[in-house]
């Protein structure tokens, strides 16, 4: 058994952050989630940003980015 290092007082894990905007922005939008489905499921630990302008999206991009806003892992960010 290896011996683990006793946390600090008020140490937080650090969460992997992967910024897949260029994704969503090449993607479709179908192709994008299932993408990204695949990822988080494959990565239990990760979050993910998106931050896009809204002007690069289309109708269906954003109806993918607001259901994604209901994920706690995936922080979208639409730039007016």
């Amino acid at each position: 058994m290896s011996e683990r290092e006793p946390r600090q007082r008020g140490d937080i894990p650090k969460t992997p952050e992967l910024d897949v905007t260029e994704q969503f922005l090449t993607m479709g939008a179908v192709e994008f989630r299932e993408f990204l489905d695949d990822y988080l499921k494959n990565n239990k630990d990760s979050r993910v940003t998106i931050e896009v302008s809204d002007s690069d999206l289309t109708d269906a991009k954003r109806t993918v980015l607001r259901n994604l806003q209901l994920n706690s892992r995936v922080k979208a960010i639409i730039k007016e």
